[in-house]
C-alpha cells in the first residue's frame, strides 16, 4: 500500500459508519419508544450474524469488531432471561463459535494451534480455568466467579479471529471496519456532548436513559459542564497510534518539498478525531497510558529508528496540531450558540481541573481509598490467589453510589487497579499473562524492525497500541474485559498471521537444488593432538570408491599432527590454525572454503568402509528434501571392528536431551532402507553444501562456534530442522568409531556411565552442561518445552542434585557460563524461531521418538 488512505479507509469503513449509526439510532428508537421490540431486535441481529458467518465467518468477525469500538459493555440490545440480561455481545459471540466450529468440522483447519501465539494464549487461559477453580474451591459463589471472569470468555475468539486475519486482505478490511465503527462512535460522542451541553431539554432524558440503560458509558455533570466517556473510548487511544505511526511514516519516507500533503487526507482527520476522543474522553487513566507511550515513541525514534531531532521535532509539532484542532472542535461542539440560546459551559477550565485534581473528584477518591484494602487482600493471597469473585470492602465517595444505597460501603469484585485484581485473582500464575503481554510486544517490534515503508509504521502502531492498553489498564481494568481482549487478540493474531504466510512461504520452497549427476565431494577434519589416531580415518579416505577432495585444520596442536596428515595423505589441503577454534570453529574455516557439493565431517577416530561414501551420495541424489546423512556407524574396540552399533542418528527422548540412536545395542541389520531420523551424529556427519548455505543465509553462522565442541551435532540437528530439511540414516553405508570413552561392547550401564562421566575433565562436563541448556533456550518451542516440562524438570533437577555433591564446581561454572551467553543465545532464539518453517507440533513429535 502506498499511503495512509488505503490503509484505514475503504468501502468497509464507509459501510460500517451507516451500519453502526442505523444501529445506534434502532437502540435508541426501541429503548425509548418500542422498548417490547428489543428482544426482536436482538434476535435477528444474531440470527442475521450467524447465518452471514456460516457462510463466510468474516462477517461474523467484523461485527464482532465493530461492536466492540461501539458497544462498551455490550448491551446495544439484549434478551432477558429471568433476572440476567444476554447482552448483544454475548450472542455475537456465541453466534461467531457455531460458525467456527462448523467451519472446523468443514475444513478440519487447525493451523491456528500450531501457531507460537496459540502457545501464549493456552498458557493464558489456563491461568484463567486456574482462577476460576481457586474461586468456586473457596467458596465464592458460582454466579460472583461467572460474572467477575466471563469477560475472559472473549479469549475463546481467538481461533477464529485466526482463520479470518491471517489473509492480508482480510486483516486489512478488518482494520477499516475498525475505523469505520471508531468514526461512527466519535459522531455518537460529539452529539451527545452537543445535547447535553446545550441542555437541549425535549432530548437529553431520553438521551440520558439511553447511555445508561445500554451501558454504554457514563454522563456526568461536572458544574456546568458534562463528561461524556465511553468505556469503548480506549479505540480512540489505539488508533491514534496505529494512525500517527502510520503518517509518521508515510511523512518520512516521503519527499521533503511534498512532506506538508502527507498530513492531508482521512489520515490526518482520523488521527485528529481520535486526539478529540482522548481529550473528551476526560479519562485521566487514557491520558496516563497516552504521555507514557508517546514518551516510549519519541525515545525509538531518537535513539533505535534514528528519525533525527530535527524530524522528531516536526512531528511533535504535527502530533501538537493534531490536539490544538481537536481542542477547538471540542470548544466548538460545547460552546457553539444555537439560534435564539447560548452555548454550553466553561470547557478548557475543566481539562486543566481533570488535569491537576488527581484525589479531589469522587470516582478518583474512591479508587484511592480502594487501593489499600485491594492491596492487603492481595498479600492475603499472594501465593495461590483468591480465585474469580473474591471480593473486597472499601469506602467510597461517590454521591450517587451513597444516595442510591444510603451508606458508604462497597462490596465488590470489580477493581480499577488492573494488575491487582490479576494478582488477587489468580495468584503468582497471574505472572504468566503477564508474560504474554511482553512476548506480544516484543514480537510486535520484531515485525516493525523486518518491515519497511508503511508497513513498518503500521506494525509500530500496533505495538505502541498494545503498550498504551498494558499501560493504561493499571488504573482501569481493560485485559479482564474484552474491550483490551479483543484488541489484544487482534494485534496478537495479526502478529500470528504475519508469521504463518512467511512460515507458508517458506515451506513451499524448503527443497534443495537437485544434486548434478557426479556430485563433487570433500572431506572435512579437524585436528587437535591427533596424531596418534588418525592414521586409520586417513587410510580409509584412500581406498574410497568415489572421487574426494581431502582438507584438514590443525587447532594448534603440539604433537605434529599437521605434518602427520601431509606425511600420510600427501594430498590432503592442510590448514594450520595459531589457535584452538574448537570442533565448530574449525570446521567453519573448512567450509567458508569449500565449494564442493557434498561435505562429509570425519572424526580423527573414526574409519570408513570403501563404499561409504558412493552410497550416501546415490541416496542423496534422490532426496533433496535432506540436507544430512550419515551411515550405520559401529563401535570399534583396542582397534578391532566390532556388531555393537554407535548411532543409527539421533533421537530425542522425552526430556529433550538427544542421544544416539540404538547406541551400544548390538547389530541386527533388520534396518535396510534409508530412515528419516531427528538428526546425525556428528563424528561422520554428511551435509549438502546447499544446506549449510541456507543455514548462513538464515541464522548467519554455519555451525554456532558459541558451542566449541559438543552438542553441536544436535544443535544443527535442530537448526536443519527448522530450515524444514531432513536427516536421513542410510544403512548400507557403514563406519565404525573408536569412542574411547566408553570403550564397552555392551550396552552401557547407569554405574558405567557414572564412571565415564567422571572419567572427562572438568572443562569438558562443564561445556557439555553449559551447551545442553543452550540448545534448550536456543531450538525449542516453548509448546514443546511446556508440553515435555515434567521430564526436563526431572532430569535437570537430578543431574543438578548429583553435580552439587559430586562435582559442586561444574555445576556452577556451567551456570555462570550459561548465564553470561544468555543474552546472545536468546537472540539467535529469535532469529531461529522468527524463520522456522517447522510447525510446533512437528517438534513435539520428533521430540516424542
Amino acid at each position: 500500500m502506498n499511503n495512509v488512505k488505503e490503509f484505514i479507509v475503504g468501502i468497509a469503513t464507509r459501510r460500517t459508519v451507516v451500519f453502526v449509526l442505523f444501529a445506534e439510532v434502532l437502540s435508541l428508537l426501541i429503548a425509548q419508544q418500542f422498548p417490547e421490540w428489543n428482544e426482536v431486535a436482538f434476535g435477528v441481529t444474531v440470527l442475521l450474524v450467524l447465518l452471514a458467518s456460516l457462510k463466510d465467518l468474516r462477517y461474523g468477525i467484523f461485527a464482532v469488531l465493530a461492536e466492540l469500538v461501539i458497544g462498551s459493555k455490550g448491551y446495544l440490545f439484549w434478551f432477558e432471561v429471568g433476572e440476567f440480561k444476554l447482552s448483544l455481545r454475548l450472542g455475537l459471540f456465541l453466534a461467531v463459535v457455531v460458525a467456527w466450529l462448523v467451519q472446523i468440522v468443514r475444513t478440519r483447519d487447525w493451523s491456528f494451534f500450531r501457531t507460537r501465539f496459540a502457545t501464549g494464549w493456552f498458557a493464558v487461559v489456563a491461568v484463567v480455568v486456574w482462577g476460576v477453580l481457586v474461586g468456586v474451591l473457596r467458596g465464592n459463589g458460582l454466579m460472583n466467579v461467572f460474572l467477575d471472569v466471563n469477560g475472559y470468555l472473549f479469549l475463546g475468539l481467538a481461533p477464529a479471529f485466526f482463520m479470518v486475519l491471517r489473509t492480508e486482505s482480510n486483516r486489512t478490511t478488518a482494520l477499516h471496519v475498525v475505523v469505520g465503527a471508531f468514526l461512527a462512535s466519535v459522531i455518537k460522542t460529539l452529539s451527545i456532548l452537543f445535547v447535553f451541553s446545550h441542555k437541549l431539554i425535549g432530548i437529553t432524558p431520553e438521551a440520558y436513559a439511553w447511555v445508561r440503560t445500554t451501558g454504554v458509558g457514563e454522563i456526568s455533570d461536572l458544574g456546568g459542564y458534562f463528561r461524556v466517556f465511553f468505556q469503548s473510548h480506549i479505540y480512540g487511544l489505539f488508533l491514534f497510534f496505529v494512525v500517527g505511526a502510520l503518517l509518521a511514516y508515510q511523512y518520512l519516507s516521503t519527499a521533503q518539498t511534498q512532506r506538508w500533503r502527507a498530513w492531508l487526507g482521512w489520515g490526518t482527520g482520523t488521527f485528529v478525531a481520535s486526539a478529540l476522543i482522548i481529550l473528551v474522553s476526560l479519562s485521566r487513566s487514557i491520558w496516563v497510558g497516552f504521555l507514557l507511550t508517546m514518551v516510549v515513541w519519541a525515545a525509538l525514534f531518537l535513539w533505535k529508528e534514528r528519525v533525527g531531532i530535527k524530524r522528531v521535532f516536526w512531528l511533535s509539532v504535527a502530533t501538537i496540531g493534531a490536539f490544538v484542532l481537536s481542542l477547538g472542535l471540542f470548544v466548538f461542539v460545547v460552546r457553539v450558540p444555537l439560534p435564539g440560546g447560548s452555548g454550553g459551559g466553561e470547557s478548557l477550565g475543566l481539562i486543566s481541573e481533570r488535569t491537576t485534581d488527581l484525589g479531589g473528584e469522587a470516582a478518583a477518591a474512591s479508587r484511592w481509598r480502594l487501593l489499600p484494602e485491594l492491596f492487603d487482600a492481595t498479600l492475603q493471597n499472594a501465593v495461590l490467589g483468591a480465585g474469580f469473585g473474591e471480593t473486597v470492602t472499601y469506602l467510597t465517595e461517590d454521591p450517587r453510589y451513597i444516595d442510591t444505597h444510603g451508606h458508604n460501603r462497597i462490596t465488590t469484585f470489580s477493581f480499577e487497579w488492573g494488575y491487582l485484581d490479576f494478582w488477587l485473582k489468580m495468584g503468582v500464575p497471574a505472572l504468566v499473562y503477564l508474560f504474554f503481554l511482553g512476548w506480544m510486544v516484543r514480537e510486535g517490534f520484531r515485525h516493525m524492525r523486518e518491515a519497511t515503508g508503511l508497513e513498518r509504521g503500521l506494525h509500530l502502531g500496533l505495538t505502541l497500541s498494545l503498550l498504551a492498553l498494558i499501560l493504561t489498564h493499571a488504573t482501569t481494568p481493560y485485559l479482564n474485559h474484552p474491550l483490551g481482549i479483543g484488541w489484544l487478540l487482534f494485534v496478537g493474531v495479526y502478529w500470528a498471521s504475519l508469521d504463518a504466510e512467511r512460515q507458508k512461504r517458506f515451506r513451499t520452497h524448503q527443497a534443495l537444488p537437485d544434486l548434478p549427476t557426479q556430485p563433487t565431494v570433500a572431506v572435512h577434519a579437524v585436528t587437535y593432538n591427533s596424531a596418534k589416531i588418525i592414521g586409520p580415518a586417513l587410510d580409509s579416505l584412500t581406498t574410497q570408491t568415489y572421487p574426494i577432495t581431502v582438507r584438514v585444520i590443525d587447532n594448534n596442536s603440539t604433537d605434529g599432527s599437521a605434518d602427520f596428515v601431509r606425511e600420510r595423505f600427501p594430498d590432503a589441503e592442510v590448514i594450520e590454525s595459531s589457535e584452538n577454534g574448537g570442533f565448530t570453529g574449525g570446521h567453519n574455516r573448512l567450509f567458508e572454503q569449500a565449494l564442493e557439493d557434498v561435505i562429509l565431517l570425519l572424526n580423527p577416530d573414526t574409519i570408513l568402509e570403501p563404499d561409504y561414501i558412493e552410497r550416501i551420495v546415490e541416496v542423496l541424489k534422490a532426496r533433496p528434501d535432506v540436507g544430512v546423512a550419515q551411515g550405520k556407524l559401529l563401535r570399534m574396540k583396542e582397534g578391532e571392528k566390532t556388531p555393537i552399533l554407535d548411532s543409527t542418528g539421533l533421537v530425542s527422548l522425552p526430556s529433550l536431551r538427544v542421544v544416539e540412536r540404538k547406541g551400544g545395542e548390538e547389530d541386527t541389520e533388520e534396518e535396510k532402507d534409508p530412515i528419516e531420523v531427528f538428526g546425525v551424529s556428528g563424528a561422520l556427519a554428511v551435509y549438502r553444501r546447499d544446506a549449510l548455505e541456507r543455514l548462513v543465509q538464515t541464522h548467519g553462522e554455519y555451525m554456532d562456534e558459541s558451542f566449541f565442541m559438543y552438542k553441536d551435532d544436535v544443535d544443527m540437528a535442530y537448526r536443519l530442522r527448522h530450515l524444514g530439511l531432513k536427516a536421513l540414516y542410510i544403512p548400507s553405508a557403514v563406519a565404525y568409531h573408536d569412542r574411547w570413552e566408553r570403550g564397552s561392547s555392551e550396552k552401557t550401564s547407569v554405574s558405567k556411565l557414572i564412571e565415564q562421566r567422571e572419567a572427562k575433565p572438568e572443562w569438558m562436563r562443564i561445556r557439555s552442561t553449559t551447551n545442553q541448556w543452550n540448545l534448550l533456550v536456543k531450538n525449542v518451542f516453548a509448546r514443546t518445552f511446556i508440553s515435555r516440562l515434567p521430564y526436563v524438570v526431572g532430569v535437570e533437577f537430578g543431574k543438578a542434585i548429583y553435580m552439587l555433591i559430586r562435582s559442586p564446581k561444574v555445576l556452577f561454572v556451567s551456570k555462570l557460563a550459561f548465564l553470561k551467553g544468555i543474552r546472545v543465545t536468546w537472540h539467535k532464539r529469535q532469529q531461529i524461531l522468527a524463520t522456522s518453517r517447522l510447525y510446533a507440533h512437528e517438534q513435539d513429535q520428533w521430540n516424542a521418538k
